[in-house]
């Protein structure tokens, strides 16, 4: 509850939370899913959802982009052998994917003060957070990094990204151009990409900035969906082609 990830990084009371809820409690996964996956951990002590207090709202509004993601896509995210998130927050996304079942490598690239509390956050509530030297050399479990030449490294010995997931959920969409597209040049060859972003961001427009990149990667099939009850934001959707996985 420190008011710097409290404004920052994560939902509390915002009222179109009740749509996002509405929305998991009417899939088809409610019961075997999500019902459990979005119980909360006390880590952190995460203001309760007054709706569902065995969960939160922060939980539940990151619930509701895998949930999207699978609707969009069909697929589970889950399944794929390693994400790689770009901007994770305090580490809500790596708990719940790896609640709901994933098994891979999970590497994290954000801010150094954000890498030392998402490691804290995922090894309090009982995760694996490896040394970027054990991490290059386990089958599973979490890097944080923080520094682009330590992630090139893990990403080009480390994985393979052929098959990997990007996860960048309105973090891509914050970031200067430079870094955006150096970024971009080491995750464009992922088999699965799950992108939010905000129309405009400062001076960038994001509508073409995302137009330009899908135009520039016709092997990968995209889908756009506004997201309505957030006003000027949409997800962007991808998985590549099978024809161009070889």
């Amino acid at each position: 509850r420190w008011d710097v990830i409290g404004w920052t990084m994560a939902v509390h009371h915002a009222a179109w939370v009740s749509q996002e809820f509405k929305y998991l409690k009417s899939t088809g996964n409610w019961e075997k899913l999500w019902s459990e996956a979005i119980r909360e951990s006390h880590v952190g002590h995460p203001v309760p959802y007054w709706r569902y207090p065995r969960s939160s709202p922060n939980l539940i509004h990151t619930a509701y982009h895998l949930a999207q993601f699978q609707e969009n896509t069909k697929l589970c995210i889950e399944n794929s052998p390693t994400i790689i998130e770009f901007g994770g927050g305090y580490g809500c996304m790596s708990r719940l994917v790896h609640t709901i079942g994933f098994r891979g490598k999970y590497v994290l690239f954000d801010l150094p003060s954000f890498s030392a509390i998402q490691q804290f956050y995922l090894q309090s509530v009982g995760l694996t957070v490896h040394s970027i030297d054990s991490f290059m050399k386990a089958n599973s479990g979490i890097v944080c990094v923080s520094d682009i030449e330590s992630l090139r490294v893990i990403l080009s010995e480390s994985i393979d990204i052929s098959t990997a997931t990007f996860i960048a959920t309105w973090s891509l969409s914050e970031t200067p151009i430079n870094l955006r597209n150096k970024v971009w040049a080491m995750v464009s060859n992922c088999e699965r990409f799950l992108i939010a972003s905000q129309s405009q961001h400062r001076e960038v427009d994001n509508i073409e900035y995302f137009r330009r990149l899908k135009d520039s990667h016709p092997n990968i099939n995209w889908s756009t969906k506004q997201i309505k009850h957030l006003g000027r934001n949409f997800y962007l959707f991808g998985v590549r082609r099978h024809d161009d996985r070889q």
